[in-house]
């Protein structure tokens, strides 16, 4: 009997990846993923015992090089502002990635069919970036910088106004190039438009944001 090996299965796991984004999802069998694998089925089912299970091995692939650090504290400066503009560009690294995009795509276009790579794709993705951003939101509250009402939505509007207009082009497919200058701008309208809100010194100034 032939050992499984992790390289292996990361071969599996890339050549569905190319399939899914030919093919889509639903239109991708075992099949074909074993043959563009350059291996059997018989093979294929002795890693995977379904496509399932190789599309939550695609998505976690994409996310590789990300995913330990997200699991980590974020590490604040000693400026709000500049934090903030540091986490705000690490989530952008994260979902303006090709591999990042490309699941994105499969599941937007998937997922009424198939909710179980909804499911998915969020336990592995978005779940763990609002887990982050809610700590490091947390942390710069103790500091005394922000004043959160709700720290989990303060993270999904931190998030939302870092990715605002890059994530759409990206995902729509837009070719004009995402540069540093283009980032740095969006993060930067999106830390003044957030500590307008949250900041404790925007809201001592303004008695309607307490």
């Amino acid at each position: 009997m032939r050992v499984l090996t992790e390289e292996k299965r990361a071969e599996i796991v890339a050549a569905a990846g190319r399939m899914f984004a030919l093919q889509g999802y639903a239109g991708t069998s075992m099949a074909m993923i074993a043959a563009e694998a350059g291996a059997s089925k018989a093979t294929l089912y002795r890693y995977f015992t379904d496509k399932v299970q190789i599309f939550a091995d695609y998505v976690v692939a994409q996310g590789a090089g990300h995913r330990d650090l997200l699991g980590q504290d974020f590490p604040l400066t000693s400026d709000c502002a500049e934090s903030l503009n540091a986490l705000g560009r690490f989530y952008l690294s994260i979902i303006l990635s090709p591999g990042v995009i490309e699941v994105n795509r499969l599941v937007v276009a998937e997922a009424v069919r198939f909710p179980e790579l909804l499911e998915i794709y969020f336990a592995n993705g978005p779940s763990q970036v609002i887990e982050l951003v809610e700590r490091t939101l947390r942390a710069a509250e103790d500091r005394g910088w922000l004043q959160l009402d709700d720290p989990v939505d303060a993270a999904w509007t931190f998030k939302s106004l870092c990715e605002r207009k890059l994530l759409e082009r990206a995902m729509w497919g837009f070719n004009d190039k995402i540069d540093e200058a283009v980032i740095q701008s969006n993060l930067e309208t999106a830390t003044a438009m957030f500590l307008t809100v949250h900041g404790v010194e925007s809201r001592r100034k303004s008695p309607r944001l307490r």
